[in-house]
C-alpha cells in the first residue's frame, strides 16, 4: 500500500515545477498543499461538491472506476482529474424538465491546483475523495459525468451549484 501511495505521489509531483521538491515538501509536511500545474500531467474538471459526491456514489453503485477526485468544502467544489489534453469542453450545462441545472467547468491549461499529499487524503484541505491509482488513474469524465449529472437531475435533487463562481479558464 505504501509503495502505491509513494508512486502516486511521485506521479502527481510530475505536475509541479520542481517535482523532487514537491515530494520532499509532502514528506516533510503532507497536509500543506503544493501547486501542481494543470495541463502538464492532467487536466481538472470541477463541479459543485455535492454534485461531485453524488456522482462518486453513482460510480460506486455502477462499479465504474473513478480516478483522482478532490473536494474543497471551503468553496464547495469537487474536482476530477482527467486525461491531459482530453477534449474537455467549455462549460457543459445539463438542464432538464425538473429545472435543475448542473455545470462542469474545465480549468484549462496553464492553471494551478493546490493539492495535499495523497498519503494523508482524509485530513487535508482540499481533501482527496479518491486518490489516483499508481501511475495516474483517470475518470473518463466527459461521457460518464454527463450521464451521471443527468441522472442526478432526473432524481429531482435540487441544490444550487453556482454559490461560488469557479475560476475562469485560462487558455494561454
Amino acid at each position: 500500500m505504501q509503495d502505491t501511495v509513494l508512486r502516486t505521489m511521485e506521479w502527481l509531483a510530475q505536475a509541479a515545477e520542481n517535482p523532487r521538491g514537491c515530494v520532499e515538501e509532502w514528506d516533510r509536511a503532507p497536509l500543506v498543499p503544493q501547486p501542481l500545474m494543470i495541463g502538464k500531467t492532467f487536466d481538472l474538471v470541477t463541479v459543485h461538491s455535492r454534485v461531485g459526491a453524488r456522482v462518486l456514489e453513482m460510480y460506486d453503485r455502477d462499479h465504474i472506476p473513478a480516478g483522482g477526485a478532490v473536494v474543497d468544502v471551503r468553496v464547495m467544489k469537487a474536482g476530477f482529474l482527467v486525461y491531459r489534453d482530453s477534449a474537455v469542453p467549455p462549460p457543459l450545462t445539463i438542464s432538464l424538465a425538473c429545472n435543475a441545472s448542473y455545470q462542469t467547468r474545465s480549468s484549462g491549461r496553464k492553471g494551478f491546483v493546490l493539492l495535499c499529499s495523497p498519503e494523508h487524503h482524509e485530513d487535508s484541505s482540499p481533501r482527496w475523495l479518491r486518490i489516483p491509482g499508481e501511475g495516474g488513474t483517470y475518470t473518463f469524465i466527459l461521457n460518464e459525468l454527463t450521464h451521471k449529472l443527468a441522472e442526478v437531475a432526473l432524481e429531482g435533487v435540487a441544490f444550487p451549484i453556482d454559490d461560488v463562481p469557479p475560476p475562469a479558464p485560462s487558455y494561454r
